[in-house]
């Protein structure tokens, strides 16, 4: 094992604290080589804001992991990292099982782009996509640790919700922060995890938005540089207020590097339409 792997071992050394591990995400125990499913349940934890629809950033880490597992096989040893992933949720889908069914539509040493469909567990009903780009690391010692296995099993705590189990807070409107980037935030490049940077993104929404009934129905992120110093901050920039279907802007900061780490784009829509 080389010093950068026995390094992100021991970053992962406690895969059990991780905040994925909280998720519940059932997970399949071997890939194809373009195809994999897998599958979580949506309920209070991973609710939205305290609203009856489920936590976007959750469907984005499921559908991340599950591409991104299918993507690094062709880029090994070299890692995979997420260039632009998005998700959106055409209907309410609490208190059931969301599914989903990934495919790669492209392969490559150096980019794979993969989609997903979510699909209730209860109707099978087409309720979701998702679609990502991924790309090697451009940086050599971004290299796929041996024997680094996550448990994926859920494993809630005390906080009744996902983004306080992390930390999450909201300063000010339309603005959600991290304070730091911690072993069970980050990822094998020991940088913010993806799924972190859509949380925040999702939080800052919300915030911003704070006592309007809308729930976010698209979410997606491009990804520029990666956080690993914070506190990360999240603002969102709302583009058509007023409307009935709401746009916003969500650029994403590390403070303590004083870089844009990336850029995301939400939409909400009145709940229950």
């Amino acid at each position: 094992m080389t010093e950068s792997q026995r390094a992100d071992s021991d970053f992962f050394a406690d895969a059990h604290a991780h905040f994925v591990s909280t998720l519940g995400l059932e997970l399949p125990p071997e890939l194809s080589d373009s195809a994999a499913e897998g599958s979580l349940q949506i309920d209070p934890y991973l609710q939205a804001d305290g609203r009856p629809w489920p936590n976007m950033a959750a469907l984005l880490t499921m559908a991340d992991i599950l591409m991104g597992r299918l993507a690094a096989q062709h880029t090994a040893p070299r890692i995979s990292v997420t260039a632009d992933l998005g998700v959106r949720l055409f209907r309410a889908a609490v208190d059931e099982r969301i599914v989903f069914r990934v495919r790669m539509l492209k392969m490559g040493q150096t980019m794979s782009v993969g989609a997903a469909d979510l699909v209730s567990g209860r109707t099978n009903e087409l309720i979701g996509t998702s679609v990502g780009t991924f790309l090697a690391s451009p940086r050599p010692v971004d290299q796929l640790p041996e024997g680094l296995t996550m448990d994926r099993r859920a494993v809630r705590s005390s906080a009744p919700t996902l983004a306080e189990h992390v930390g999450v807070s909201l300063p000010s409107p339309g603005v959600a922060e991290l304070p730091e980037l911690r072993p069970e935030h980050g990822n094998a490049t020991q940088s913010l995890q993806g799924g972190l940077v859509a949380l925040l993104a999702e939080a800052a929404t919300y915030g911003a938005m704070s006592g309007i009934a809308h729930v976010i129905d698209t979410l997606t992120v491009h990804y520029l540089a990666a956080g690993r110093v914070g506190p990360f901050r999240a603002t969102a920039e709302p583009l058509d207020e007023g409307a009935e279907r709401a746009a916003f802007r969500v650029e994403l900061l590390d403070l303590g590097r004083d870089r844009v780490i990336a850029l995301a784009e939400t939409t909400a829509r009145p709940l229950g339409e």
